[in-house]
């Protein structure tokens, strides 16, 4: 079969998205309840109002702050400053005691009269920075589409796929959060009309977090490129349905082996977007103990951990013996086994399981000479399934051919680790790879669709402890925390520019000496905590990069400014540092790992930036549709799906697995 062109494909996709977001924005703006239904403050003395005109609305008219009346213009609700619909005196009557709320309060009252070219001091700064972009992003495309390097060209295309992804996935979450909260659950009919304090919201995102885990997991399962897989089967009866012409088949087919990819990155980043809202709530809830809001981390921390593991466990039920390919180690990189010799090893494994550990078992697989083979279970916990052993042949020639083959499996005592990468694109045909080769050969049991599911979900993790530890960093310097959803302030402290961006070194410095500990420990502390430790460093390190950015930008900018000053520089800082660091250590193993973490920091940092400056362009510029401002995350989350989440999936995702396939960076 012709395979279908990728720019063909791209185009495709962008057309059909921008189709389907013409037409669902205008079906869901009617679907969904009007902002009169949002309302989730006790009704105030409405009858104070008969008889007088709507212009005599107040806060003081209605009975107090919090208190709402349906048939008026202005409210004075906990949420009126989201709509821009605040009675006159709501400033001063109940904003009194908090006068960056009043600030913030005024800076919102008079946005919409500020021009777009004034919010960064002048047109002039305005032609400077899209002058500055514009040199940066030429810099940054010549230097990705002319580099020699393979490494740094896969590197650039993995960083694009991991900022699209936690872009798509943040905007997901904001949306989630207007629907479900905003209007289902705080609204009045046809919502709940509950409040939703911070306890409440930690409660429902926390279920919703592990029942979107569970479906995900499920769904990737099913996306596996297996012969029983239930996508695969659909796509198949497509095909026999409709025929070879089929535009279907040609759509789907042909990117089949890309799905449990895809689906596993944007829902692992989903899932942590969720948590994120989870944990953050509950920091948020106890930000008055100080006490109590550290040790939100170190108990987010082994309750994150204990769920990989118990996840880890519970996939390693589900695989089946056709998912299965061995490797073996050579030089950092992992090479396939051919299939004739990953199958007798699979069948030996399996035997294994099912024998005592100490006792020696023929097997003689069809087409090899008879072998004795010894298997020896994990040292540390024997209901973990180890990954990684090491492979010793003897060979005992007895007069014209080899005879009785010994074959040594021990355990490498790395529990549970399902972590580095797999070489999708050497394979050894039917050649033994261990073959001529001197003492111990380091061997791995891969399954794609398992290690596809652990990254993703490691990475989900780690991106959660990031976040919380910049909460932590704020409140240590601040006393304050930043909020779950919402553009930064104006910051108070001088020095906190410079202290974000002396955060993210250090940070950068954890990843060092975790990387540098890896290498020489012992493999008795699981290479999945030396991987967790790595990434909530990177993770920290992409957080505290992205506020640093925000807060250096907002300091002489509007909330609509600060974020689309910071998207551009930051993207190509971005690219430019990716493309350089991995540019200057494809030849040094040791340095890789830094050059991985920097490469997800920025991904990180890059995605959020963009999200966050789509959103106050929506929102702000705007003032949302007509005053909806839950219909304008809708509005954005629907651009999202349609017109960048198929051209992700289409051309980088590809070209992101091209990158874990030919194993640029293996995590020993």
């Amino acid at each position: 079969m012709k395979e279908r062109p990728a720019h063909s494909a791209l185009t495709t996709c962008t057309v059909l998205g921008f189709g389907a977001f013409l037409v669902l924005p205008s079906v869901a703006f009617f679907a969904v309840p009007s902002e009169v239904g949002i309302r989730t403050d006790e009704k105030g003395s409405c009858e104070r109002l008969f008889g007088l005109p709507s212009a005599n609305a107040s806060c003081a008219t209605f009975g107090g702050c919090h208190r709402f009346c349906p048939a008026n213009a202005c409210q004075c609700t906990s949420q009126c400053m989201n709509y821009g619909n605040c009675c006159p005196d709501f400033l001063h009557h109940c904003l009194e005691a908090s006068k960056k709320q009043e600030e913030l309060l005024k800076e919102e009252e008079h946005l919409s009269e500020i021009e777009h070219g004034q919010g960064i001091n002048g047109p002039e700064w305005m032609l400077c920075l899209v002058m500055i972009s514009f040199v940066l992003t030429m810099m940054g495309l010549l230097c990705m589409v002319n580099s020699q390097s393979d490494a740094v060209k896969a590197a650039e295309k993995q960083l694009s796929c991991t900022t699209v992804s936690i872009f798509a996935a943040s905007t997901f979450s904001i949306a989630l959060h207007g629907v479900l909260i905003e209007q289902l659950w705080m609204g009045k009919s046809p919502g709940l009309n509950r409040s939703a304090g911070p306890l409440v919201q930690a409660r429902i995102y926390g279920f919703l977090s592990v029942a979107f885990y569970v479906f995900s997991s499920c769904l990737v399962y099913w996306c596996r490129d297996s012969p029983g897989a239930l996508c695969k089967q659909c796509l198949e009866a497509e095909e026999e349905r409709c025929g070879t012409t089929s535009w279907t088949k040609k759509l789907l087919h042909a990117d089949m082996k890309h799905w449990s990819f895809a689906v596993a990155q944007l829902s692992g980043h989903i899932t942590a977007f969720l948590l994120i809202r989870a944990f953050g709530s509950l920091q948020q809830s106890m930000k008055a103990s100080s006490l109590k809001c550290y040790l939100v981390l170190p108990w987010a921390a082994m309750v994150l951990r204990a769920a990989l593991l118990l996840a880890k466990l519970a996939r390693s039920r589900c695989i089946q013996e056709v998912d299965v390919r061995w490797q073996k180690e050579d030089e950092g990189e992992y090479l396939y086994f051919g299939e004739t010799e990953s199958e007798m090893i699979e069948r030996q494994y399996k035997a294994h399981l099912t024998a005592d550990a100490h006792v020696y078992s023929p097997l003689v697989p069809e087409g090899h000479d008879a072998s004795t083979i010894r298997f020896e279970q994990p040292e540390l916990a024997e209901f973990c399934i180890s990954e990684y052993w090491e492979i010793t042949r003897f060979f005992h020639h007895e007069q014209e051919e080899k005879e009785n083959e010994l074959t040594s499996w021990t355990s490498l005592g790395s529990l549970c680790s399902n972590r580095p990468e797999a070489d999708g694109g050497r394979d050894l045909l039917n050649g033994d790879p261990v073959a001529r080769k001197e003492g111990p050969q380091r061997v791995r049991r891969f399954c794609h669709w398992d290690h596809a599911a652990h990254e993703a979900s490691l990475d989900g993790a780690t991106l959660v402890m990031g976040f919380l530890i910049l909460q932590l960093v704020l409140y240590f310097h601040t006393g304050s925390l930043n909020p779950i959803e919402g553009l930064v302030v104006k910051p108070d402290d001088a020095w906190l520019v410079l202290w974000m961006g002396l955060w993210s070194l250090g940070f950068l410095l954890v990843v060092a000496v975790v990387s540098c500990a890896e290498r020489y420990m012992t493999r008795t502390f699981m290479p999945t905590n030396f991987e967790f430790i790595r990434g909530t460093s990177s993770a920290a390190m992409g957080w505290c990069l992205v506020h640093a950015f925000a807060v250096f930008a907002r300091r002489s900018s509007t909330w609509m400014d600060t974020y689309i000053f910071v998207a551009f520089p930051l993207t190509w800082l971005g690219f430019i540092v990716t493309g350089v660091l991995h540019s200057c250590t494809r030849d040094l193993r040791c340095c890789r790992h830094e050059a991985a973490s920097v490469a997800d920091a920025f991904g990180i940092a890059i995605g959020l930036a963009w999200d966050k400056a789509f959103e106050s362009v929506i929102v702000l510029s705007t003032q949302g549709w007509n005053g909806h401002y839950v219909m304008s995350k809708i509005i954005l989350a629907t651009v999202v799906l349609f017109a960048v989440v198929p051209p992700w999936f289409w051309y980088l995702v590809p070209r992101a697995e091209e990158r874990e396939g030919h194993g640029e960076i293996v995590r020993l």
